[in-house]
């Protein structure tokens, strides 16, 4: 066979898109050239090979066409979520309002709780360094207790008052008068 008998029956090199490459042929048996006899075969076969590639263009195009209405079905369900998200509009604007308000509120928050945080620490520092200072500076002696009075010498008032009942010539107005006394004297040397 002539070279280029063979490109046509040869399937098509790239499989990438078979549509629209020319369809596989079936390749016919090498006939015996001048026999009479197969000269009606030839027509046969060249009839066949014409109905089988009208086939296999059919069927090509029917999967061509199956491809297509799945493309057609995914289209239209982005379509229809895309109309979904659409309904979802106002809810999904108010979620984002909402989650907006408490993101701003917890940074106030915060804001709040670290200028608590840093007036708390400069009155700490503040402490601390009024105690640095109060440890140079000099402290003022604490003035000791006095020292015990010593015991008294001699009576006390309520041995005199035992001393003055024992004597009946006294009278108890008189006793107490010298109670006092005692008692005004004693207090002046304590002083």
């Amino acid at each position: 066979m002539s070279d280029r008998k063979k490109q046509e029956l040869l399937p098509p090199s790239n499989p990438r898109f078979p549509a629209a490459t020319e369809p596989p042929r079936p390749s016919l048996p090498s006939l015996p050239a001048g026999n009479a006899r197969f000269g009606t075969q030839v027509s046969v076969y060249q009839r066949n090979t014409r109905a089988v590639a009208a086939s296999a263009d059919y069927m090509r195009a029917r999967a061509d066409q199956a491809a297509a209405c799945m493309e057609l079905v995914l289209k239209r369900e982005e379509l229809a979520l895309a109309i979904a998200r659409l309904a979802w509009l106002p809810e999904r604007c108010a979620h984002e309002y909402e989650k907006g308000r408490l993101s701003r509120l917890s940074e106030l928050r915060i804001l709040k709780l670290q200028h608590e945080r840093d007036e708390i620490d400069a009155q700490i520092a503040v402490a601390a360094a009024k105690l640095q200072l109060a440890q140079y500076q000099p402290q003022p002696e604490t003035p000791s207790a006095p020292p015990p009075a010593p015991a008294p010498m001699g009576l006390t008032p309520a041995d005199v008052q035992k001393a003055a009942q024992m004597m009946p010539e006294l009278k108890p107005e008189s006793i107490e008068t010298l109670l006092l006394m005692l008692g005004g004297l004693l207090a002046e040397k304590t002083k």
